[in-house]
């Protein structure tokens, strides 16, 4: 009988084409020097303390500020400091030429023994981490296929930079919300709400809560930090209570505008009510960049969706007494990142309108 030796069986198998460029979604302004002392003393002590209560305050306004980490070697005796910014706003910094930059370095200059001052830009994005491992979503967002109460998030969500899965990924459709709400899942029975979350933690409910959450994970610029915190918090609030006038008041998909007062009511919202808030939202906008020194703090970004859901119902129903608070409403508008959730291109999908106008789907006077 005849000896066959091993019958080898070659695959076919095609490596996967690796991409031509490195991608990334942070840009970092790096700033070092070296300081003459031995160990974590002297000169890196002054820079520190230079750095902690003069500067870092600023930085933190920076236009897509992500964070800023300051690295001190005591055998090389280099200090640095690292300021990461999202990608797509780091040219809005790089205009006003990395200010506080001069600044620090020309007042680094001045302490004792502080040599070869440095700058350098380069890309800076974390791999790994307890929200943002490969692969890895920081959270599951569940909501209908309507604006209301999920637009917010959603669009706090897309901010954030996160890897995050939605209706779009999940398969989630509200034909499943009965059984899940049997089932507890939601903490108050309702929804928007986190599930998955990549710290292991319980579901979230409530969407206050939720668009805090996302704002923590996402970092400073979308959390907010110091006053901008305090303006963010009162903003969320703010766009809480316009929600609920305009459940009062407008037609919704479900509710009739006969059955909230008919168009007494709704007339008091549009001209007494709304212009009410926006008196005491004018005066709240700083400058170019909206309400906080980012200009996309969760605070905004939810008052932002439900300002959107006015617009749909009414159009142009910001009036020219209020130019600042129109310039921040087309500056979120026009954002590539508020046009994909707009769109349905965001993990969160379809966005359909929730508030309706007058005559819309039967939504007529009694």
């Amino acid at each position: 009988m005849a000896q066959c030796g091993p019958i080898l069986i070659r695959s076919i198998y095609t490596p996967p084409t690796p991409p031509t460029t490195v991608g990334f979604d942070h840009v970092a302004r790096e700033w070092r020097m070296k300081y003459s002392e031995g160990g974590l003393k002297g000169g890196a002590v002054t820079l520190d303390t230079l750095l902690k209560d003069t500067y870092l305050s600023c930085l933190e306004k920076v236009p897509g500020f992500v964070s800023c980490d300051r690295v001190v070697c005591g055998g090389c005796n280099d200090f640095k400091v690292v300021i990461k910014v999202k990608k797509e706003m780091f040219g809005d910094w790089e205009k006003l030429k990395f200010a506080p930059e001069s600044e620090f370095l020309e007042a680094a200059k001045l302490v004792g023994g502080v040599s070869q001052l440095e700058t350098q830009t380069y890309t800076f994005d974390s791999l790994s981490s307890l929200s943002t491992k490969p692969g890895k979503a920081a959270f599951t967002l569940t909501y209908f296929p309507i604006m209301a109460k999920g637009l917010g998030p959603a669009l706090c969500a897309e901010y954030s930079g996160l890897a995050w899965k939605g209706p779009m990924q999940t398969g989630w459709t509200k034909d499943k919300w009965a059984s899940q709400k049997k089932d507890g899942t939601s903490p108050f029975g309702q929804l928007p709400m986190l599930t998955d979350l990549a710290d292991g933690g319980a579901p979230i409910g409530q969407t206050t809560a939720i668009v805090n959450y996302i704002g923590h994970l996402g970092g400073a610029s979308l959390e907010g930090s110091g006053r901008d915190w305090v303006t963010s918090q009162m903003l969320v609030a703010t766009a809480e209570d316009l929600y609920t006038a305009m459940q009062k008041s407008v037609p919704t998909l479900f509710v009739k505008v006969g059955d909230k007062g008919g168009k007494a009511g709704y007339d008091t919202f549009w001209n007494s009510t709304l212009t009410k808030y926006l008196k005491f939202l004018e005066p709240l906008c700083i400058g170019t960049c909206g309400f906080t020194g980012t200009g996309r703090t969760v605070g905004e970004l939810q008052l932002f969706a439900y300002m959107h859901q006015m617009e749909c119902v009414k159009a142009a129903f910001i009036t020219a007494s209020f130019p600042k608070v129109t310039a921040w409403f087309k500056s979120v508008t026009s954002d590539a990142r508020t046009v994909k959730v707009l769109t349905g291109k965001s993990g969160f999908g379809t966005v359909d309108p929730y508030f309706k106008k007058i005559g819309e789907g039967g939504n007529g006077w009694p």
